[in-house]
């Protein structure tokens, strides 16, 4: 049964009555090390995947920056419908390929291939995108490398080659690197080296990064239309969905699991738990299906 403005913490609360325990939650406000908290997201976690996509969001998040290829992508990002890019007023949508492919039409040339951004692919964190970068090297003759050429400085930023300067070798020692979008890094001096561009900041990868090819020219808009993701809580006040109208459901399979995996009770208690949750579980599901025949909610289940 739904619960309106309930919180996290009367659901964790509640979840230490049912079982009769005084240890499951800290007073006066539960803390993410109690063990109700660590199981309640777990549980969580488990049902995140399958159902309640409450609808599409279409969002024009960012516009593209001339010669960037990477964009973090909204942070409530689940599964892509489709990445659409607008220039001169009209809607272009980018088709959607595999890494593999991006990585064979984008191999680095002396003169890249610069223009509106045809196809895209997703990483699902910065640091899938960035495992395979190099790293800066001392003393490295980079001259041949190709314009916007990319590394991985030692702020785990990516740097891309911006301009030559003389031989092209890289100073002797690590350069200061820029840490702000565009700004330049002067790798040795300007008579001899090279210089950086920041392309990716660190504190930008929260989420999925969008990658995309061609590497823009311009400023374009962009535009995501993609399922967003219900956000387990994070702090003892938080009221959303999982707190109010699946606040059976996760406190029963809660319950079940910790009178499974903690208190090692025998199954025929915890499966009752199960039992319940799967009955809450089938109800929302109903609900869900009624808001999608209505047209107010596009639900997935993935």
């Amino acid at each position: 049964m739904a619960l309106a403005g309930n919180t996290w913490a009367q659901l964790l609360n509640q979840i230490a009555s049912d079982l009769s325990r005084t240890d499951l939650v800290s007073t006066p406000t539960p803390l993410a090390t109690d063990l109700a908290w660590v199981y309640g997201i777990t549980t969580i976690q488990r049902y995140q995947p399958r159902i309640f996509m409450p609808g599409q969001a279409y969002v024009q998040w960012c516009s593209t920056v001339p010669n960037q290829n990477l964009y973090a992508l909204p942070v409530d990002f689940e599964e892509d419908g489709q990445i659409i890019q607008n220039q001169y007023g009209q809607n272009f949508p980018l088709e959607k390929r595999s890494e593999y492919f991006i990585n064979q039409v984008d191999i680095q040339k002396q003169t890249p291939i610069l223009g509106q951004a045809q196809f895209y692919c997703i990483y699902g964190t910065a640091a899938n995108m960035f495992q395979n970068l190099p790293t800066w090297q001392a003393g490295f003759d980079y001259s041949n490398v190709g314009q916007f050429y990319q590394l991985l400085d030692a702020n785990g930023n990516v740097q891309i080659a911006s301009a030559v300067y003389g031989d092209g070798i890289s100073g002797g020692t690590t350069p200061t690197w820029a840490t702000t979008l565009g700004a330049t890094t002067v790798d040795g001096n300007t008579t001899n080296g090279m210089q950086w561009t920041c392309s990716y900041v660190l504190s930008q990868a929260v989420g999925p990064v969008l990658r995309i090819w061609p590497w823009p020219s311009q400023a374009y808009q962009m535009t995501a239309v993609y399922q967003n993701i219900l956000p387990a809580p994070t702090s003892a006040t938080t009221s959303n969905f999982w707190t109010t109208t699946a606040e059976a459901m996760i406190r029963f399979d809660t319950e079940g699991l910790l009178r499974k995996e903690v208190f090692k009770e025998d199954a025929g208690s915890y499966q009752a738990d199960f039992d319940s949750g799967l009955k809450e579980f089938n109800w929302i599901s109903s609900l869900v299906r009624k808001q999608s025949a209505t047209g107010r909610a596009r639900p997935v289940y993935l």
